[in-house]
């Protein structure tokens, strides 16, 4: 498998802030998995042979307004699409079917990713919360079936008594979602 890959990014450091922005362009080449195919009387499963290819955008922030707080921000724009993923299908009691996922959205990947980590720091207590957001994923190759988009939250409590103990509370889902 070969994977080439370019980038290109800028940054800006300063005492109350820092921010790193890149664009990245990555392709891989030779993936192989088994698929399933289905007619109106059998299932196959071949192994096909595709490659992935994305463009992406990242853009990283770290915060300190004020003595102790942090706030993180991590926001990113991708586009993963199939390559190459084309081919012929061959049923036993009916004809070869052909297949073309070409330019459909790599299954199980967010095109838009963004995570919030803010936390404060008091003495030897840490509290911290973390918010990640991922946009609608496709869960089939044809791109006809997706997961709406959805928000993961966790937040917690950190207390170092010394160097070598630290005890900690996470509470997770805090959204219900």
């Amino acid at each position: 498998s070969k994977i080439p890959g370019a980038g290109f990014g800028v940054f800006y450091n300063h005492p109350l802030f820092s921010v790193v922005s890149k664009a990245t362009y990555i392709k891989r080449d030779e993936y192989r998995s088994t698929v399933n195919f289905s007619s109106g009387t059998e299932t196959v499963r071949p192994t096909v042979s595709y490659d992935i290819e994305t463009i992406c955008w990242t853009t990283d922030i770290v915060a300190t307004p004020f003595k102790n707080f942090n706030l993180h921000f991590l926001f990113t724009l991708q586009a993963p699409k199939y390559k190459n993923y084309a081919g012929t299908v061959n049923f036993v009691s009916e004809d070869p079917i052909a297949y073309n996922f070409n330019d459909n959205t790599v299954t199980g990947v967010s095109k838009v990713l963004m995570e919030i980590d803010p936390s404060y720091q008091w003495k030897n207590l840490r509290v911290w919360a973390s918010a990640r957001y991922f946009s609608k994923e496709y869960a089939n190759l044809t791109n006809s079936l997706h997961f709406k988009g959805r928000w993961e939250t966790f937040a917690g409590l950190n207390y170092n008594f010394n160097k070598n103990l630290e005890r900690g509370a996470t509470f997770v889902n805090l959204l219900n979602q």
